[in-house]
């Protein structure tokens, strides 16, 4: 995952990684979608281009898989 560069950035990333962390805790990680992270981490969509959202559901899936 690329690395934030500023404080604000680093915050929402912290956001997204601790949202999906928490859904996948709940619900599994096909029980989850990327809008589904962005929403529980107060990200809109505006916000978060295409690719980093493909990141995401990619990490999420990865973490998944991990901490099983």
């Amino acid at each position: 995952m690329k690395q934030a560069k500023t404080r604000r950035g680093i915050e929402t990333r912290d956001r997204i990684l601790t949202a999906a962390a928490e859904l996948i805790h709940e619900r599994g990680v096909t029980g989850i979608s990327v809008d589904d992270i962005l929403a529980a981490s107060g990200t809109g969509k505006s916000s978060s281009t295409s690719t980093s959202r493909a990141r995401t559901a990619s990490f999420a899936r990865s973490w998944a898989t991990t901490s099983k």
